[in-house]
């Protein structure tokens, strides 16, 4: 099943690194959401190398604040 997001968060999500390989691949790995961090994004355990704007370090996991990534989280759960 292909992922969907509003025309607003894709709008919103303006330094992605992967160019929103999360909605085109299908079975693109994404972080595992540990936690739903309200508005602010989701706490992950991190999968994928590499440096991108929405991610950093906090604790044992990171912060993720990718506006794409949430509404996924938020709409499937996944």
């Amino acid at each position: 099943m292909a992922h969907k997001v509003s025309a607003e968060i894709l709008n919103n999500t303006t330094e992605c690194p992967d160019d929103f390989a999360c909605l085109k691949k299908k079975g693109f790995p994404r972080c595992p959401v540990i936690q739903d961090l309200q508005q602010i994004g989701v706490f992950i355990t991190a999968m994928k190398e590499g440096i991108c704007p929405y991610r950093f370090g906090f604790g044992s996991g990171e912060i993720c604040r990718c506006p794409t990534m949430y509404e996924i989280y938020m709409r499937y759960k996944t």
